[in-house]
């Protein structure tokens, strides 16, 4: 059975960067978390907080969707995929 991508099946990958080209998927911004787990360093450093905090904090860097062929724009438009019309080549599953 050939399974056609994305107008039968939509893939995205959770970990998009920039090798993955060929991908549809979310960007998890990995620049920005280092950043701010370093700033949040800095300032335990600051205040002279050791060992295990009492109230463990936490940040949220949100990610970013970005566009590839492996997700079909009427599937992000919340259409179903049959009423998809892509020109997508059949991929071997």
């Amino acid at each position: 059975m050939q399974v056609k991508i994305p107008s039968m099946v939509a893939l995205a990958h959770l970990d998009r960067h920039e090798e993955l080209l060929d991908w549809s998927g979310m960007h998890q911004n990995s620049t920005l978390v280092g950043a701010a787990a370093i700033d949040m360093l800095v300032g335990q450093l600051h205040r002279n907080e050791v060992g295990l905090p009492d109230f463990p904090k936490s940040s949220i860097i949100q990610s970013t969707w970005i566009d590839g062929p492996t997700v079909s724009r009427q599937l992000i438009r919340g259409k179903t995929p049959h009423r998809a019309n892509s020109q997508a080549q059949p991929a071997e599953v």
